[in-house]
């Protein structure tokens, strides 16, 4: 089974003149017919007839790239296939046209298969492929019961108007809980000291809070802030919408700490050390398997940023003082599933390499930020990748379409997510949010051919 010939669905297929035979050679075989089973039952089929001379002599002179030939392939939307040749991709002359019609009887002819995957095999000599378009009809004028998801960038946000829109991201604490809340200069409502109103008011040093800051000459950025005695999870933002994946959707932002609001562990916390950078600093985005605000439970423990992640740059930076319980990429929900910790820390998530953590004892300001971006693939599993410039990126984490760990697993599967960050301790800033996806006409699988040889 592990041959190309033996799942063909659609495709210009057979030898060319196979044992010397030139009436057993290229024609467009469909519906697994050329061996249909694992073993050939008409061979050749009757359905599928040899294509013309013309043609022939096209793939005698094929013997180069600019003598090479084009092919078309085209898939009916219900049975069927037609294929086209061209030896200048402009002008083409069509071989064999089934679509609409079930050719053969019993198993028949027509391809009908509902998803397909794209692949090119040989049996003797090489065989050149390039030039690949997969495309279909971007504006069918029949009816579009499920409209195509945004391609390309679905996404931007990076807060430079001066405030935050509550239509599309829920917050965690924040200094005003009505509607439309224009969070305006909210340093000067809650800046680094306050305590109590309007930021709500507690026994710790700082209290926590989500906000705004103003970095000067309009640019914005948003922060999660976590107090310094408590054990909350409860400073975040999430999306108020969630995002479909698939086509290689992928997630980008800008990140870094405040060296002026850090966890500074007074008598009493449980929280561990302190330092800078902060211990127990969390960035814990940007994917989400729902948003915490949107549970229920405000204030228990559904209700923090960490019990629902789906593929995030997660947990504390040196929890409670500990260089191995920090950074790192986690999956489905793998950090505290069902609401408690199954492996802490889990063999599958391993820490980030000295590097980053190199980079993140640097990143205490905007210009010596963290770029990170997390791709999901589109079935299971998710890459994370870093860089401090935003060109030259470093890969952490690559799980894609495997399975980490047993049991629950920790691959990211989930069919539609959510983007949110949040924090424990310290102040973190995140920015630049771009959420994206490959363009329509770009070939989104190119990262995972599968080669035999």
């Amino acid at each position: 089974e592990n041959q190309s010939w033996r799942n063909i669905e659609a495709c210009v297929a057979r030898e060319w003149n196979a044992l010397g035979n030139p009436l057993d050679t290229h024609r467009l075989e469909q519906d697994r017919s050329w061996g249909n089973g694992g073993g050939p039952f008409d061979d050749p089929p009757a359905s599928a007839p040899i294509f013309n001379q013309p043609y022939h002599d096209a793939w005698m002179a094929a013997t180069s790239k600019d003598n090479a030939l084009w092919i078309r392939v085209w898939l009916d939307d219900t049975i069927g296939a037609m294929a086209e040749w061209s030896t200048n991709g402009v002008d083409w002359t069509v071989e064999t046209e089934s679509r609409e019609i079930s050719i053969g009887v019993g198993n028949g002819w027509g391809s009908e298969l509902a998803e397909v995957y794209l692949g090119w095999g040989t049996h003797h000599g090489r065989v050149y492929i390039d030039d690949i378009v997969l495309e279909d009809d971007d504006n069918n004028l029949g009816p579009q019961p499920t409209p195509e998801p945004v391609r390309g960038v679905i996404l931007e946000e990076n807060w430079d108007g001066g405030s935050i829109s509550l239509a599309d991201w829920a917050l965690g604490k924040h200094p005003c809980d009505a509607p439309g809340c224009p969070f305006t200069q909210v340093e000067a409502l809650c800046n680094a000291q306050t305590v109590g109103p309007p930021c709500g008011g507690s026994d710790a040093v700082k209290d926590s809070l989500v906000g705004l800051a103003d970095l000067g000459g309009g640019d914005f950025a948003i922060f999660n802030q976590g107090d310094d005695v408590s054990n909350h999870w409860d400073q975040y933002f999430y999306s108020r919408r969630s995002f479909p994946r698939g086509h290689n959707m992928r997630c980008t932002f800008l990140t870094w700490w405040d060296p002026d609001n850090g966890s500074y562990s007074p008598e009493g916390s449980d929280s561990g050390g302190g330092g800078f950078p902060p211990e127990g600093a969390a960035i814990n985005g940007p994917f989400h398997s729902r948003p915490p605000i949107l549970s229920g439970e405000v204030g228990g423990v559904e209700n923090q940023s960490w019990r629902n992640i789906e593929a995030s740059v997660a947990r504390e930076w040196n929890s409670m003082g500990n260089p191995l319980d920090t950074h790192r990429l986690e999956q489905d929900r793998s950090w505290g599933n069902g609401g408690e910790p199954v492996d802490d820390p889990p063999a599958s998530a391993p820490i980030f390499s000295e590097d980053y953590q190199n980079a993140w004892a640097a990143a205490s300001s905007k210009a010596g930020g963290i770029w990170w971006r997390v791709w999901l693939d589109d079935t299971i599993g998710a890459m994370a990748e870093w860089s401090t410039d935003g060109v030259n990126w470093t890969v952490e984490t690559d799980s894609r379409e495997l399975t980490l760990g047993t049991g629950n697993g920790w691959g990211s599967e989930l069919a539609d997510v959510y983007l949110g960050w949040g924090t424990h301790h310290g102040r973190v800033y995140v920015d630049n949010i771009v959420l994206e996806n490959d363009p329509i006409g770009q070939a989104n699988a190119v990262r995972r051919w599968t080669l035999h040889q």
